[in-house]
């Protein structure tokens, strides 16, 4: 078979383990509590987060599959996510989705060998060419099973696969470390950017009392304003009973929502869109450049900038407009100032609504910003740009080195479990190393 080494005998994947052992059956009583573990839950590196704790009853109707200690699992949907885990101790009633298939290693296949190959580019490179589907490709448990495994003796996959455990350690343990100095730097950009458009650039400049608590004191030569005196206008999206989901189509206009809203910038890449004649009803809800859209349901404060690609589309349902008025604030200064932590925090305060925060155009109005000179506020916006370029820049830096490290970490994993690697003399050679 394509793509596997011939010197090495392979047996399906069948012959030395079990697909979907156990599952809860339909009459399972409803008060049974489980520990549900989804696709979403298992991240490349094999790792589960903590399950969710739930009952039978109130359960995804996917959640079925019974988990047994030393089970491995692999996601048959978009399996080149790497949805695979192995699990040493399953306590209690652990469950897990039908898009898993639970293999239960047999006494031919060590269960943390078999982990590893199936987790190798050479198996799910294979899974992926037999899987079907544009959108959520998918492959069948029977094909899965009828897929090739290494019968290596059971000594050597306990070799490779204890050599692969303190390997990967390692490297799992580095980029961890360098995930955590990007999340630093990300830590740092903000409390610098923040601190800009509370204080100012000029760290000598005599403060003021502001009377607002998440502002503290900004300098005496700004002012305190609400957002609806610095606003040309404030207008939330359409209503519900203006927009209905037949209205959507196809290649139309795009209507922004707050998923489309991320790190101050409009996505739009996977917006709605209406027809032109809808657009042209709703145009009092068309979006200009320079124009801030803000979310107003759900992660309130999320906010972006529309550029000229933007000019046109429309402001959805669950977002509001805000726009600045000439001379008094800028677009760009406005949207650091919704970054801020505190105001995040008075917007979801002046929110209304029982069982989701949902402003209004008045309670957005409302809220009190610090407003500097517009010379200041460029100064602002431009010293910020570039503390982003510049924490861009050395966190794509640490981002490659992640992407080789990983790259490093996938083709470990094929060379030993495909016999590339001489795992024994790997082991002399680390022991030469260590002396």
């Amino acid at each position: 078979m394509s793509g596997f080494p011939a010197r090495i005998s392979y047996v399906p994947l069948k012959h030395v383990c079990r697909a979907n052992a156990a599952t809860l059956p339909e009459d399972t009583p409803e008060d049974l509590e489980i520990d549900y573990v989804d696709i979403s839950a298992v991240d490349e590196l094999g790792r589960i987060s903590k399950p969710e704790t739930t009952t039978f009853g109130k359960a995804p109707s996917r959640a079925r599959r019974v988990i047994r200690s030393g089970d491995v699992l692999i996601s048959t949907v978009r399996t080149y996510l790497r949805a695979i885990a192995h699990v040493p101790i399953a306590d209690g009633n652990l469950i897990c989705s039908t898009g898993f298939a639970v293999l239960t290693a047999s006494p031919r296949a060590v269960p943390r060998f078999l982990f590893h190959w199936i987790s190798s580019d050479t198996f799910v490179g294979e899974v992926v060419a037999r899987s079907v589907g544009v959108s959520y490709p998918a492959i069948n448990p029977g094909e899965l099973m009828s897929l090739p495994f290494p019968l290596w003796p059971t000594s050597k996959q306990a070799a490779i696969a204890t050599l692969l455990d303190r390997e990967l350690s390692g490297i799992d343990a580095l980029i961890a470390k360098k995930q955590r100095l990007i999340e630093l730097l990300d830590e740092k950009r903000a409390i610098l950017n923040g601190e800009a458009v509370v204080k100012g650039l000029d760290r000598a400049a005599p403060l003021k009392d502001s009377g607002v608590d998440w502002l503290g004191k900004v300098p005496v030569t700004w002012e305190l304003k609400r957002l609806v005196q610095v606003a040309e206008s404030i207008q939330t999206g359409p209503f519900g009973s203006q927009l209905h989901a037949e209205d959507y189509v196809d290649g139309g206009v795009p209507v922004i929502n707050p998923s489309d809203l991320m790190d101050g910038a409009i996505l739009g890449t996977e917006a709605a869109t209406v027809s032109t004649g809808t657009a042209q009803r709703l145009a009092r809800h068309r979006l200009r450049e320079g124009d801030l859209v803000l979310a107003r349901r759900g992660e309130i404060g999320r906010c972006g900038i529309t550029t000229a690609i933007e000019r046109n589309w429309l402001c959805g349902t669950g977002s509001a407009r805000v726009r600045p008025a000439p001379g008094q604030i800028l677009g760009e200064f406005l949207k650091m100032v919704f970054s801020l932590r505190g105001c995040k925090e008075q917007l979801k305060l002046a929110s209304v609504g029982a069982t989701m925060d949902n402003l209004n155009s008045r309670s957005i109005g409302r809220l009190i910003i610090p407003v500097p000179p517009l010379p200041d506020q460029q100064t602002i916006v431009d010293k910020c740009a570039q503390t982003d370029s510049y924490v861009g820049k050395l966190s794509g830096s640490i981002g490659a080195a992640i992407d080789l490290l990983r790259e490093y970490r996938s083709a470990l994993i094929t060379a030993a479990v495909t016999g590339q690697l001489d795992i024994y003399e790997h082991e002399k050679r680390m022991e030469a190393l260590a002396w």
